[in-house]
């Protein structure tokens, strides 16, 4: 079933971006860069336009951008996702493209395992392009091409034969209106771990993501129950407006405030704050997410981390946890108006408590931080009354019985 140019950001609100270089993605192979790199094309951040800059090889783009070709063939690239898994929508956007667009792109997938021939390949492919850029770290690559032994190199991959998943298609110029487009994918699909970005035959791609599902495998032991790496999944929310709450399961601490979860002011503060009797500030609002567990679990420590967040942090949070059995009220939408996450059965597992900012909170069972509360398939975390949250570590023992097949 060929895959269809969609409009809406549909199920792109709940599943990761494979192609994300904070899971590791990054470029094995570029035929041209002249005037961007293709490394920018996975930059996380929404491309942006500099009036009035210009390199030495022309005009600075946010994206990846190649020569005006002048010889037969076509210009396309390696991307090395960083999780294995099944995608569902592949967004290319050509923003800021407008006279020097892609027209067309293809997109095909292969999936390479640990024992596969083709990974030593590729690990000599990073190894090159890295120690191209070694001298020149101001322009990357930036005015440079893939070299014959490049070619080499990436034609024992034989990726020109790869299973197609985006046959050849139209772009829309890099205008608000038309530079966004979003291939929905057979869900059934096998599993990917690179994709062949074909240009249709040359120009400019801002950004590519991949959106999917985690490939994961059995894991035993304390492990984080919540991490993207384990298949946890961001499935609602009360308010996104300065970060995506998928980035409170993403690997690492962030290196920005813009890698975390942070909400818009609360419009209902109060005009003046009081402290309650408990100590905490007396609050008409809250902004909260659910978060889906990769696999259910009996959970011992959690960590809040509002690193970064020095006066943007929030007052105090609250932790809750269930355990469904049937189908989650939402499985990709992110109007939260829509799917009544309060009529399920919470468990408090973090009672209300104060934060600090800039600093991991460490929380367990064994210092009586936390309730015991059982095994659990899903977290939901409340934040008083706003603000951002870099990362939520649920450390915990899986539990694999038949209601973890649940979705």
């Amino acid at each position: 079933q060929n895959p269809v140019a969609m409009s809406s950001d549909d199920d792109v609100s709940i599943f990761p971006n494979l192609a994300s270089p904070i899971l590791g993605a990054t470029i094995v192979f570029a035929t041209d860069e002249w005037f961007a790199s293709a490394d920018n094309m996975l930059k996380d951040s929404e491309a942006v336009w500099a009036e009035n800059e210009y390199t030495p090889f022309g005009k600075w783009m946010d994206g990846w951008e190649s020569r005006r070709r002048r010889t037969e063939g076509h210009d396309w690239c390696i991307v090395a996702l960083g999780l294995p898994g099944s995608l569902s929508v592949i967004e290319v956007n050509t923003a800021f493209f407008t006279g020097n667009y892609s027209p067309k792109i293809s997109i095909s997938g292969a999936y390479f395992d640990a024992s596969d021939a083709e990974l030593s390949t590729i690990s000599e492919l990073k190894f090159r392009r890295d120690n191209s850029v070694l001298s020149r770290k101001e322009y990357g690559r930036m005015g440079m091409c893939a070299d014959a032994k490049d070619f080499e190199l990436v034609s024992l991959l034989k990726s020109d034969s790869w299973p197609m998943l985006v046959p050849l298609s139209p772009l829309g110029a890099g205008y608000k209106e038309t530079q966004k487009t979003l291939f929905r994918l057979d869900t059934q699909q096998n599993p990917v771990t690179h994709l062949r970005i074909n240009m249709g035959p040359d120009g400019g791609i801002a950004r590519l993501r991949a959106y999917g599902k985690i490939q994961t495998s059995l894991k035993h032991g304390l492990i984080d129950l919540a991490a993207v790496e384990n298949g946890g999944l961001a499935l609602a929310w009360s308010n996104r407006h300065y970060g995506h709450p998928r980035n409170l399961i993403a690997p690492g601490r962030g290196n920005c405030m813009g890698d975390g979860w942070e909400t818009a002011r609360q419009p209902l503060r109060p005009a003046v704050y009081r402290k309650g009797e408990d100590g905490l500030m007396v609050l008409p609002g809250c902004d909260w997410a659910v978060l889906e567990l990769g696999v259910s679990g009996s959970v011992s420590e959690l960590e809040v981390d509002t690193h970064f967040y020095k006066g943007n942090y929030p007052e105090s949070c609250l932790v809750e946890g269930c355990l469904l059995s049937t189908p989650s009220p939402s499985t990709a939408q992110d109007n939260s108006d829509i799917h009544d996450w309060d009529s399920v059965q919470w468990k408090v597992l973090l009672p209300r408590t104060r934060l600090s900012p800039d600093i991991p909170h460490h929380f367990s069972i064994i210092d009586n931080g936390l309730n015991s509360i059982g095994a659990i398939s899903h977290i939901r975390l409340t934040i008083y009354p706003d603000g951002g949250v870099m990362r939520l570590r649920v450390i915990g023992r899986p539990m694999y019985a038949k209601l973890d097949s649940k979705l």
